[in-house]
This record gives structure tokens, C-alpha cells and sequence, in this order.
């Protein structure tokens, strides 16, 4: 299991107004989930370091 999972877990169980007290790792977490930011940007939902521009299926 990756780094900053119980942050994860936790934004996801409080109110929107509380994001700020938990951010994301700012180190990588080794083990990304990814979701689409933007068109062509992809984010990792535990770390800040997580980014790319491919898809997550493709070897990037």
C-alpha cells in the first residue's frame, strides 16, 4: 500500500472546508490512483508529485 492513504481517506470523509488541514503528500506516493484532471492531465488522488499527460493504461 502506497503513502498517504489515511489522508486520502480522510478528505473524502469530511466537508469540502476541511480539504486544507489534510493536503496532498507532497512527496511520491508510490502507488498512484489516478484521475482526470483536465483534458489532457491525469492527477494522483495521494500525492502532489503524481501528474501526467498520458492516460493511466498507457506505459508512461
Amino acid at each position: 500500500m502506497g503513502r498517504y492513504r489515511w489522508r486520502t481517506t480522510l478528505r473524502s470523509a469530511l466537508p469540502a472546508r476541511c480539504m486544507t488541514l489534510l493536503p496532498k503528500g507532497s512527496h511520491d506516493c508510490g502507488d498512484h490512483d489516478w484521475y482526470k484532471s483536465a483534458e489532457n492531465l491525469y492527477r494522483c488522488y495521494h500525492c502532489r508529485p503524481g501528474a501526467r499527460t498520458s492516460p493511466p493504461d498507457s506505459a508512461a
